[in-house]
């Protein structure tokens, strides 16, 4: 894929094709053909709690966003939004907030998978 990065811009190109975001960028990540990004949370763009709480879109190799990620289930805070998103050793996305929960990214739906927190 050929992209040009736009991070801190509400827009990035994904094949040449130009993709609107709702607010600006803070981390974009390129796995298995599918372009994920992190969107800012917090800033001066008006959003709603669902809108801060989904803030990690993906789209396909033609620009078209595939999914908009769950709300981080398990969590009871108003304010849950991600912070960052990686790419595991088995090539895997992971997602994370900044209260230490971190998450599974299926990378076809969005849908999120948090393993057991250990009593201790």
């Amino acid at each position: 894929m050929n992209f040009d990065r736009f991070i801190g811009k509400k827009q990035l190109t994904i094949d040449g094709v130009l993709v609107s975001l709702p607010v600006p960028a803070s981390m974009i990540l390129d796995i298995h053909d599918v372009t994920v990004v992190l969107l800012e949370w917090g800033g001066d763009t008006p959003q709603t709690p669902e809108e801060e709480n989904r803030n990690i879109l993906a789209f396909d190799h033609r620009g078209r966003q595939i999914w908009r990620i769950e709300e981080l289930p398990g969590v009871t805070l108003e304010h849950k939004a991600y912070t960052h998103i990686s790419i595991d050793k088995n090539g895997n996305l992971l997602a994370g907030n900044s209260v230490g929960v971190d998450a599974n990214v299926d990378l076809k739906t969005g849908k999120v998978y948090v393993a057991p927190q250990r009593p201790w």
